[in-house]
């Protein structure tokens, strides 16, 4: 670090590369702010009324944070720190910690009512936090001031219910080093306060907390959902906004119906005949996310007086009672190189060789196109492996929000913070012991956890969070991306080390264009689709034409053309034709364009499908419906099809619409 401040103090810039992406991007702005390395660190001071007024205005944040703040505290017992939070200003709201380290807190501001905003202090953690609006540490030289840089400081952002800044959490020590376990900490500590700010806000309205795996449902990663007894959306956190992919205009558009295609009602009373079982709900961008009632459940009885068709319900508590299930038990799934290669000549012996790595604890580094297929070859890899009898745990390092995936990896143990599971949580690492890890997205994993990641390969054991027991493990690693390491590692956006240790052997999956057996591949999917005695047969001439495609969403975008292409079938028809594509695509396979870009997500979907084809059709249909408000020409043109032929298919399946909201089997 003396380097690159020498360099920054002679050449008045800073050098690209030199310093982590968000310390990087903090000192530009310091730069043009006109900031100084070696200026004195005065900052305002608020008089003692002043400070009144801004502790009052923010009484529910601090009443929220202090249980939080005062566990922290525990956990640090009499190391040198300090415990402090933050107004949305950057403004230390309140401080606890040692009295050891009161005398450094003078001398460096580090005081109730002083403000820490960026532009006044250099890269500091509270008011680059605030500017960054995610975790961050920053350790020692890393702060922008030459006053602080004794200092090691991990701080987390608090958001209110409106997915606003409310405030910082931050811990400090004289340590510029810091602790890797600090910033997971604090983390967890900002996003219980969030649940606890949430809570109270909303104590008198419906409360739903949701998250698409459901074991997530009650944990700090839930999202959570604030509707009123009519069923309008008041509010959601930040995983719910993740989760359902809401936009900043959802809070006053959105009701539960738009959300999720039925009442407010229905869902409560199925919540009441199965109060601990969690709900299977299905969204109306035709997500699946699972979810629990907080509260209030009595507070809309009045509004139950038109429930909606037992069938219904029942069907829906049906599904919810299927969801009880271990995760991701790869063994249990069968998938064999064989179903994932499919004659690829070049990806069977790349795969096969795969397999003989993985049997010496050797790293593998699947690269590809999204969609490509990445996770499906991971999974197959393992369950050819000599380690087929454990689990294959799998994590999407882009998913995880960067504050929380040291607790997702590693785990945490009974007591770390306020609000721990009992018994602690065992981290993706530890799960997957005697077993394989995947890891998802490899190239956005932040740099912090890199040098840990690295250091699990390196010594074979971990560090729960909150724990200081050295626990050995004993796992296969694939790691798998869409990104460019190399690139990223000549421009310091990832660890050249830890590339290095990855790279044991990589495996290119080539994009869905490229494969040699296209044909072999659409069959496959066909017979995943419609069952392996199904009868069906695709068009020759559809299949020529399907094959010169370019597949920008690869064996995704494949499979969700068939699936549509299923749906659209009339019952006794047994060739899928250009008939049977939605308009769009059909558009784009004949003038040669690009299609959609698919979103990112989970790899292609090996499960067989459940139902008959007329069911999927019917479904799909009704999804239409709802999705568009009743609207059947929106509907018409979302599906690709005419709105006379919408209207047959609605006569056949015997389908009606129910105050244009809602569709139900007649």
């Amino acid at each position: 670090m003396h380097h690159v401040r020498q360099l920054v103090t002679d050449q008045g810039v800073l050098p690209a590369g030199l310093l982590r992406r968000e310390i990087e991007t903090s000192w530009n702005r310091c730069l043009q702010q006109g900031l100084r390395l070696d200026q004195k660190l005065e900052l305002p001071l608020l008089a003692r009324d002043e400070l009144r007024e801004v502790r009052e205005r923010n009484n529910r944040l601090i009443s929220g944070s202090v249980p939080e703040m005062e566990a922290l505290c525990r956990h640090f017992g009499k190391r040198d720190c300090i415990v402090m939070l933050a107004d949305a200003n950057a403004t230390i709201l309140k401080t606890l910690g040692e009295s050891q380290f009161s005398d450094k807190a003078s001398r460096y501001s580090l005081l109730p009512g002083s403000s820490w905003q960026e532009s006044r202090a250099g890269t500091n953690a509270f008011g680059t936090v605030l500017k960054q609006g995610k975790p961050l540490m920053v350790r020692g030289g890393e702060h922008y001031i030459d006053a602080i840089s004794g200092f090691s400081c991990s701080a987390a952002p608090i958001y209110d219910p409106f997915g606003k800044i409310a405030g910082v959490l931050d811990v400090s020590s004289y340590d510029v080093l810091g602790s890797c376990h600090n910033l997971g900490l604090v983390s967890m500590s900002a996003r219980l306060i969030e649940h606890r700010l949430f809570l109270d806000h909303y104590q008198d309205s419906v409360i739903l907390a949701i998250h698409p795996r459901i074991e997530f449902v009650g944990s700090l990663w839930q999202g959570l959902l604030a509707f009123s007894s009519d069923g309008q959306l008041l509010a959601a956190n930040q995983a719910a906004q993740r989760c359902l992919e809401l936009g900043p205009l959802a809070i006053e558009r959105d009701d539960f119906i738009s959300l999720f295609g039925s009442k407010l009602s229905a869902v409560i009373n199925l919540s009441r005949e199965s109060v601990h079982s969690p709900l299977l709900l299905h969204t109306t961008q035709n997500l699946q996310i699972h979810g629990r009632l907080l509260s209030g459940m009595d507070g809309v009885e009045a509004i139950t007086a038109e429930p909606e068709s037992s069938e219904g319900l029942q069907l829906k508590q049906a599904q919810t009672k299927q969801v009880k299930q271990p995760v991701r038990k790869a063994h249990n799934q069968g998938i064999s190189l064989a179903g994932v290669t499919l004659e690829d000549t070049v990806l069977s012996r790349s795969a096969q060789r795969g397999v003989k790595v993985l049997n010496h604890q050797i790293p593998l580094l699947l690269t590809g196109e999204t969609g490509a297929g990445k996770e499906v070859l991971a999974r197959a890899l393992h369950t050819e492996s000599n380690r087929n009898r454990a689990d294959f745990v799998a994590l999407n390092c882009a998913a995880i929000p960067e504050g929380l995936v040291e607790s997702e990896l590693f785990g945490y143990q009974d007591g770390a913070f306020t609000g721990a599971r009992r018994g602690g949580m065992k981290g993706k690492v530890l799960l997957a012991d005697k077993g394989t890890l995947f890891l998802d997205e490899i190239g956005d994993m932040p740099l912090d956890m890199q040098a840990r990641l690295l250091r699990v390969l390196q010594e074979r054991s971990i560090t729960p969070l909150g724990s200081g027991k050295i626990i050995p493990v004993d796992l296969a690693i694939i790691c798998a991306t869409h990104r460019d390491l190399k690139s990223m590692v000549a421009q310091g956006k990832f660890r050249e080390d830890l590339y290095y240790r990855l790279n044991g052997m990589r495996i290119q999956i080539p994009p869905l264009r490229k494969r040699s057996n296209f044909v072999g591949i659409l069959e496959h999917l066909l017979q995943i689709e419609a069952g392996f005695n199904h009868g069906i047969q695709i068009d020759p001439l559809l299949i020529n034409k399907l094959k010169s495609y370019r597949w920008p969403g690869n064996l995704r975008q494949l499979q969700t053309l068939i699936k549509t292409s299923l749906a659209f079938m009339e019952e006794g028809e047994s060739l899928i034709s250009e008939d049977h594509l939605t308009e769009d695509f059909l558009e784009e396979l004949n003038s040669g364009r690009r299609s959609f870009e698919v979103n990112n997500g989970a790899d292609i979907d090996t499960k067989a499908p459940s139902g008959t084809l007329k069911n999927a059709q019917t479904e799909l249909i009704k999804q239409a419906i709802e999705e568009n408000l009743g609207n059947i020409s929106a509907a018409a043109l979302s599906l690709g099809i005419s709105r006379a032929t919408l209207y047959r298919r609605l006569q056949n399946a015997g389908i009606k619409r129910v105050n244009d909201r809602q569709v139900l089997n007649s």
